[in-house]
């Protein structure tokens, strides 16, 4: 146990969960969450927690045709040979693009998902989203896929393959 200068304890634990547990809380930390409520199965000890993933067992996702391949741990994305980083707010928004396998994603639920403890207002985050969406299309266009990415007027954009 680590006791740092603001007092706080740390304690370096591993934490073992179903898959649906961890698929869950993956994508939570992906969503930007890092504060948790831990409780034991017998509902007598709880507890408040601070998350950051070191490593996950398969920390890659895979399209289903095996085109490309987003690795979460490491922040990048492959097609074939081709390999581009993203920052953690690219990922967060081609996450958010991923899960709805294709259908048009509104730009309201982008800024959402992709700064889910900001206090401006929507509104004033289109300018951003707008900003993350050009860079995150240059990185799929350095891998092959800057088709896939699509704006959907009116509404926001799409990842199609």
């Amino acid at each position: 146990m680590r006791v740092p200068a603001n007092g706080k304890r740390s304690v370096l634990a591993r934490l073992v969960t179903s898959a649906a547990s961890t698929d869950r809380l993956v994508k939570r930390l992906g969503d930007g969450s890092d504060d948790f409520v831990l409780k034991s199965t017998c509902g007598r000890l709880s507890m408040r927690v601070r998350l950051a993933i070191e490593a996950v067992d398969e920390p890659v996702h895979r399209h289903r045709r095996g085109r490309f391949a987003v690795d979460w741990s490491r922040a990048t994305i492959t097609n074939g040979t081709s390999r581009a980083s993203l920052t953690r707010t690219e990922l967060r928004l081609l996450a958010a693009l991923l899960e709805r396998a294709g259908e048009p994603v509104q730009r309201a639920t982008l800024i959402a998902r992709t700064w889910p403890r900001d206090p401006l207002a929507t509104p004033e985050r289109e300018n951003a989203l707008a900003v993350y969406i050009c860079t995150l299309r240059k990185r799929l266009k350095r891998v092959g896929l800057g088709a896939a990415l699509k704006t959907v007027r009116g509404v926001g954009y799409r990842f199609t393959m």
